[in-house]
């Protein structure tokens, strides 16, 4: 785990990488029941940075993160950048791996340990996935397992353009794989008016049934828990939204059809919180 000192030198030399492997740990904060970034990890091919919030100051990362001439790359990109944008780090150019692996392998599942196995026959060990991040010093092992996650992206971001490329449809996936900037306020007089249909998006893919089941899931325990129908709390379509787009902060939440100021306000944190849960749980 690199000290700020150490960070400063290093992070001159990512700023000059065309790629760069990115990759988040988060922990959950119970006082204000809300994820909160532990980690930020680094990766060049021959290189890992980890780098403890707690310790480095976040704007020595900017002109790694923030510089339109790096492109970084990340497994389930949505989760992290919902984590870096809550600490004020917005990326210029992020690449999804997860919807690159979703356009090239014909997976039932994409995780990043699905992804290196089809691709790589390496098992990863993903016990120390929901470990204690808020701790300090942490073990040995954990630094490990942080350091590994941005280093096997930027390896799967590699095999996926040789074979996407070879197949004539890299350009394709790419654009599908980038993420969008976050939408302006503007968006809203976009939306279909109340009682018009939405037009049909593509498919949802195996990772996006699975997060579909899981809003849906969370849904009906809400209405439970206040008694009422789940109809009211959010209809079908507002979930297949937020599969689709993962809005991941308050003002991208309330631009989802069917959730006004008054359900953000009511259960927006804890959507959010069950959004970033899921995400996490496909990386």
């Amino acid at each position: 785990m690199a000290t700020g000192a150490e960070a400063h030198a290093a992070l001159a030399r990512f700023a000059e990488a065309p790629v760069v492997g990115l990759d988040t740990e988060t922990a959950w904060e119970p006082t204000v029941r809300a994820f909160r970034l532990a980690l930020v990890q680094l990766a060049l091919p021959g290189e890992t940075l980890v780098l403890d919030p707690l310790t480095v100051p976040l704007d020595l990362l900017r002109p790694v993160i923030e510089s339109p001439s790096v492109r970084l790359v990340a497994h389930n990109a949505s989760f992290d950048r919902g984590q870096r944008g809550a600490v004020g780090l917005h990326a210029a150019h992020v690449v999804d791996t997860l919807t690159l692996a979703q356009h090239a392998l014909p997976l039932p599942s994409h995780t990043l340990a699905d992804v290196v196995s089809a691709l790589f026959g390496v098992t990863l060990d993903k016990s120390l996935q929901r470990s204690n991040w808020r701790r300090r010093p942490l073990t040995d092992a954990q630094l490990a397992y942080a350091a590994a996650d941005p280093w096997w992206s930027l390896r799967v971001y590699e095999a996926l353009r040789e074979r996407l490329t070879a197949a004539g449809g890299w350009d394709a996936a790419v654009a599908r794989a980038t993420l969008r900037p976050p939408r302006a306020k503007a968006a809203r007089s976009h939306r279909p008016p109340v009682g018009e249909a939405a037009p049909p998006g593509p498919p949802l893919t195996p990772d996006e049934r699975r997060v579909l089941a899981g809003l849906k899931l969370w849904r009906t325990q809400y209405a439970q828990a206040h008694r009422t129908k789940v109809f009211l709390v959010c209809p079908d379509r507002t979930l297949d939204q937020l599969t689709r787009e993962r809005p991941d902060t308050l003002e991208a939440l309330g631009e989802v059809h069917g959730l006004g100021e008054a359900k953000v306000a009511s259960f927006g944190a804890e959507l959010l919180n069950r959004l970033r849960e899921l995400g996490a749980a496909g990386g």
